[in-house]
């Protein structure tokens, strides 16, 4: 069934369909409240239009966090085109779902950009088979580019990770094709973890850094190897999942049965494998979980609060 023809169910239920990601396949509410999509009309999709709902708390617990800092953050214009940075990844496969109501609200318009890259020979995200199917469910635009210069031989020249030099290849790839079609923004799928682990392992790096929900980059150059700098040009990244916990994700994404891209599994280089200071700190968080669930998020808004001081 068409998205067109779903909404339009909904609709005729009297669902407010700002807060349901809409599937071709199925819906899943962001908000079981805001959009009136109770027990009773779940009974009547599934057994009159078969049409499959999904209720999940940590869904919408995500989706509650993502549409804060939207809000609160102004992320996003109307009628605004975006791509999203999507290796079919838990974090991205999650925020590819959560911006698809966006769609109905402010009319956004979204790319979702996957980077297929040769790492040691291999080509980890090769096969996007899965993650295309639920662009084409969501009736969302998806594009892929290969680059086939193996990172590794930037590696030998360099003194920075693996994982570094891939993430700044991309973000160069991702920016060149937005230039191209005129698109300035950026987003990123950034979670809770990755925000206190990007903030400690600076620190202990003798740095400071903290990600940020939304940020302006002008032109720049980043080394990669000695003899090598990649030039960045000017553009707005946003990061609507920072307050959103990676066990939270990992627990939506299941609760609703979408399969994502496991990389852990395909390339060597993965951050838990490679990063020492990252896995340190996600060990002794989950320590820290243990008397204080909140540990992550109340580090964050401290440090937050003391630079808005």
């Amino acid at each position: 069934m068409k998205k067109a023809d779903i909404i339009q169910i909904l609709e005729d239920l009297k669902i407010d369909t700002n807060y349901v990601v809409i599937r071709r396949d199925r819906v899943i509410p962001t908000s079981i409240r805001l959009s009136g999509l109770n027990s009773t009309k779940r009974k009547i999709l599934e057994q009159e239009y078969n049409i499959r709902v999904y209720f999940s708390e940590n869904f919408q617990n995500a989706a509650k966090l993502v549409n804060k800092a939207i809000s609160k953050y102004k992320l996003f214009k109307p009628k605004e085109k975006v791509i999203l940075g999507y290796s079919g990844g838990k974090d991205s496969l999650l925020l590819l779902h959560l911006l698809e109501p966006y769609e109905r609200k402010l009319g956004l318009k979204i790319i979702a950009l996957n980077i297929d890259l040769t790492i040691e020979g291999e080509r980890p995200w090769k096969d996007t088979r899965i993650i295309e199917e639920h662009c084409k469910m969501l009736e969302i635009d998806f594009v892929k580019i290969t680059h086939d210069n193996d990172l590794v031989n930037l590696k030998k020249a360099s003194s920075y990770s693996t994982c570094f030099i891939c993430s700044n290849i991309r973000r160069l790839i991702m920016l060149r094709f937005a230039s191209k079609h005129n698109i300035n923004k950026l987003v990123l799928a950034h979670n809770l973890n990755d925000c206190v682990n990007v903030l400690l392992s600076s620190l202990i790096s003798g740095r400071f850094r903290l990600l940020n929900y939304i940020k302006e980059f002008h032109d720049a150059e980043i080394p990669i190897t000695n003899n090598l700098k990649i030039k960045l040009p000017k553009c707005i990244i946003v990061r609507p999942m920072l307050d959103v916990e990676e066990d939270t994700i990992i627990k939506a994404l299941n609760e609703v049965e979408l399969e994502y891209f496991r990389d852990k599994l395909y390339c060597r280089y993965s951050r838990e494998r490679e990063n020492f200071y990252k896995k340190v700190i996600n060990n002794l968080f989950e320590e820290l979980k243990k008397k204080n669930p909140n540990a992550r998020k109340n580090l964050i808004i401290t440090i937050r609060k003391m630079l808005n001081n």
